[in-house]
């Protein structure tokens, strides 16, 4: 269609949305053979106006405190800044680029902080929340309700719900799910799995559930597993964690929580 495009309206400018359109759904997903990415690649640099001018770097500043790039990181795009949290806490990230052609980027942040000051993070494309269910049997059968605040007990039967959320179609996606020492997955044999309308392989190791996606389409989805208290104490109840293998800049988690565990 943008090869159409440009044939018939060279000087059109829905050409270069369609560009910019055709880069952003890269970023995320998988177009298939060589073959197909070179003809894509092709008739995006040679239509619309041209992207392969060299422009003004980008300068980035934190608080108006300039950060330095060193030449070679210009030239592949990528790096990465040690930066002290007493600096780095509650500061501004400036960007600016030059002002010719298009340009795309992401920050990706990485901290340390104890599993009960993590807060939730989503952004506009993805998000993910946790919660725990309490599941009861009884002769009338079986009920689920929400945890909450409450303390839990050995041998009641957990089910950890995950509800994702993704506002366009993402490839090779995973989602990490920490477990606290004290919940035992019921089923602990890895398989393929399909819930919700959607397929999944389900990793289970010894402190995490791994959850891998092929296609992750636009949309809400709900994942369950059951899990069984098995020792008392107080534990962390890790986060859960979603990302995009293409894009990690695609990426959000739950909050933290403790979890009391009584006899």
């Amino acid at each position: 269609a943008l090869e159409a495009f440009a044939e018939i309206e060279p000087g059109s400018p829905m050409i270069d949305g369609m560009r910019q359109w055709l880069v952003i759904q890269r970023q995320a997903q998988d177009w298939g053979s060589d073959q197909q990415l070179a003809e894509v690649v092709y008739v995006i640099l040679s239509s619309g106006s041209d992207w392969t001018v060299a422009d003004t770097p980008a300068s980035f500043s934190l608080d108006g405190r300039p950060i330095s790039i060193p030449a070679r990181d210009r030239i592949t795009g990528s790096f990465t800044v040690s930066l002290d949290s007493r600096m780095a806490s509650g500061a501004e990230l400036s960007i600016v680029k030059g002002r010719g052609h298009q340009s795309w980027g992401g920050v990706c942040a990485r901290y340390i902080a104890p599993v009960a000051d993590v807060k939730a993070f989503s952004e506009s494309d993805v998000s993910i929340a946790k919660r725990l269910l309490v599941v009861d049997e009884s002769d009338n059968g079986t009920t689920v309700r929400e945890l909450g605040n409450s303390p839990l007990k050995v041998g009641q039967r957990i089910r950890v719900e995950l509800t994702v959320t993704t506002a366009r179609d993402i490839d090779y996606t995973t989602v990490t799910d920490e477990r606290p020492g004290c919940l035992a997955p019921a089923d602990q044999v890895s398989r393929y799995t399909w819930q919700d309308g959607i397929g999944y392989y389900r990793e289970v190791r010894n402190d995490v559930t791994d959850f891998f996606f092929y296609r992750l389409p636009r949309g809400t989805f709900i994942i369950t597993y059951d899990t069984f208290v098995s020792q008392e104490g107080e534990y962390a109840n890790g986060i859960a964690t979603l990302q995009s293998l293409y894009a990690p800049m695609l990426s959000a988690h739950s909050a933290g929580q403790i979890l009391t565990v009584n006899r």
